[in-house]
């Protein structure tokens, strides 16, 4: 814990994370419960986001 000054603390690093990141970790990574879950990170964010995005089959 390193004290920056009277009201600021800081507890860790920090790190950027962006919703495509994020969803894009869930999806590779086969972290959601259900298929519908998967499609719609596949479709709602990581295809808007990026065109090129490869679908993968939900396991």
């Amino acid at each position: 814990m390193e004290r920056m000054s009277e009201t600021i603390i800081v507890y860790s690093d920090v790190h950027t994370k962006t919703i495509y990141s994020i969803a894009d970790e869930l999806y590779q990574k086969e972290m959601v419960n259900t298929e519908a879950q998967h499609n719609y990170l596949y479709e709602k964010i990581l295809k808007l986001c990026n065109p090129d995005y490869r679908k993968v089959l939900f396991q």
